[in-house]
């Protein structure tokens, strides 16, 4: 009796345990990952979008740039063909003489005044070479001015003509005494005689001449306004 007893209790705590095992193993979920091994797999896709939408906007970026520099280089390709092509000149032309920074009293040379050979002195390429007289208080006799562009080899030539000892100037950078321009900008040439050493030489060549010579005191200290009788 006592032995069926503990036989008994025996099956009955074993049956306990085999129950308690399979309510502990119920909690347990059964099928499907664990939440903490798909938490790397989320992360990495994550990641992914990142990159993807940072070489996105880099792409978009660059882009941008580069449409932004093709019109400068576009200007730049302009500018230098015109600067090649020599805006404001014109092949086969008369060449032109050399282009004065300013005019008197302030007065800004005329577009197209100028003419004629262009040289670093304004020299017309005469028979005779143009001169500068200089500036030391001697005296010249003008036999006349050329002061048309068009017409300054045929009129200094005419004058050179009428006498064997005429020379020619360009007063533009001469002596003070001179009249450097024209009020409208115009270049002036002029033939004349000398230099003499003073007024009454001057004058007696002068009277020699003619017509509607006359005399100069060459210095850059005299008015060019100044007039001078004989």
């Amino acid at each position: 009796m006592t032995a069926g007893r503990r036989a008994g209790a025996a099956v009955t705590g074993q049956r306990s345990k085999t129950t308690g095992a399979r309510e502990a193993g119920s909690e347990i979920p059964s099928g499907g990952p664990d939440l903490a091994a798909q938490a790397p797999a989320g992360l990495r896709l994550l990641l992914g979008g990142v990159v993807v939408a940072s070489l996105v906007i880099v792409a978009v970026m660059l882009g941008g740039s580069l449409s932004q520099m093709t019109p400068t280089a576009d200007v730049e390709n302009e500018q230098g063909s015109r600067a090649a092509d020599g805006v404001g000149g014109h092949e086969g032309s008369t060449p032109g003489l050399p282009s004065p920074d300013g005019g008197i009293d302030g007065v800004a040379p005329v577009p197209g005044e100028v003419s004629a050979l262009e040289t670093a002195n304004g020299d017309l390429g005469l028979e005779v070479p143009i001169s500068s007289p200089a500036c030391d208080g001697t005296w010249i006799v003008f036999l006349g001015a050329a002061i048309d562009a068009a017409t300054y080899e045929s009129d200094i030539s005419r004058l050179l003509a009428g006498q064997p000892d005429a020379k020619y100037l360009l007063t533009e950078g001469g002596c003070s005494s001179m009249r450097q321009r024209l009020p409208d900008g115009s270049l002036i040439y002029s033939a004349y005689i000398g230099p003499y050493p003073d007024q009454a030489a001057a004058c007696a060549a002068r009277a020699a001449v003619g017509g509607g010579a006359y005399v100069k005191r060459m210095d850059n200290v005299t008015s060019a306004e100044q007039l001078w009788e004989c």
